[in-house]
Order: C-alpha cells, then structure tokens, then sequence
C-alpha cells in the first residue's frame, strides 16, 4: 500500500504547531514574571520602599539597582539565600 504523503505531511505540520505554540506559551509566562516585577517594583518606589533590603532593612547598593533595577534585597541577603 503506497505511503500518504499528504497524511505525513499534516501530521508533521501539527507537530511543528503544537512546537510552536509550547515555545510561545513559555515564552509568554517568562513576560509575565517579568512584567509582574516590574510592576511590583513600581508599587515599591510608589511607597517609597524601593532601594530598601526587604530582608535586613538596608539600603541596597545603587550599583546593584542600577545592574538590577527590580532587586529586591541587597547583594549580602541575596548571596546568602543562593
């Protein structure tokens, strides 16, 4: 029985899909972390805590804000978390 090459042909096509639309749909959550701290980083200097270690209380580095505006502790309570 002679192979359906328009068979196959769908077939792989859905599977390149499917591809698609798992790498995009991964791609759209990893926007909305991002967006997500953004936003809380907003709230922050909208209450005037932004800059503030919210684990220890200190200031965090203007370097470190300036390399990671969303950081939320300063470089000695992150380090110690990793």
């Amino acid at each position: 029985k002679p192979i359906e090459v328009g068979c196959c042909l769908d077939h792989i096509a859905r599977s390149d899909l499917q591809i698609d639309i798992e790498i995009k749909v991964k791609r759209l959550a990893e926007l909305e972390a991002k967006l997500n701290l953004l936003f809380a980083t907003l709230k922050r200097v909208d209450q005037d805590d932004y800059g503030e270690c919210i684990t220890c209380g200190d200031i965090i580095a203007i370097q470190r804000l300036q390399a990671m505006p969303q950081a939320r502790e300063c470089i000695e309570c992150a380090s110690f978390k990793q």
